[in-house]
């Protein structure tokens, strides 16, 4: 299991391939009760990006076919660990 560590504003790449990438960005917690991480994927020249909203009670998390588990979040920081 990979641990993922974000401040704001950081980009993690989390899954790569030749003609694939998936990238996370930790934007932080606009309110006291969730936080938010941006999805970024793109394959050659297209790609698109999204906001996620979790609850920061949440335990697991599902972005695309990978699973995180949530191990720390503060509004300055995120510490995600990739399930397998």
């Amino acid at each position: 299991m990979k641990q993922i560590s974000f401040k704001i504003g950081e980009k993690n790449r989390v899954k790569s391939s030749f003609f694939m990438s998936m990238n996370l960005v930790y934007c932080g917690m606009p309110t006291d009760k969730t936080f938010s991480l941006g999805l970024r994927e793109g394959a050659g020249y297209q790609g698109y990006g999204l906001n996620l909203y979790f609850p920061i009670n949440s335990h697991t998390i599902n972005i695309g076919n990978i699973k995180f588990q949530i191990i720390k979040v503060t509004p300055e920081e995120l510490i995600l660990e990739q399930m397998e």
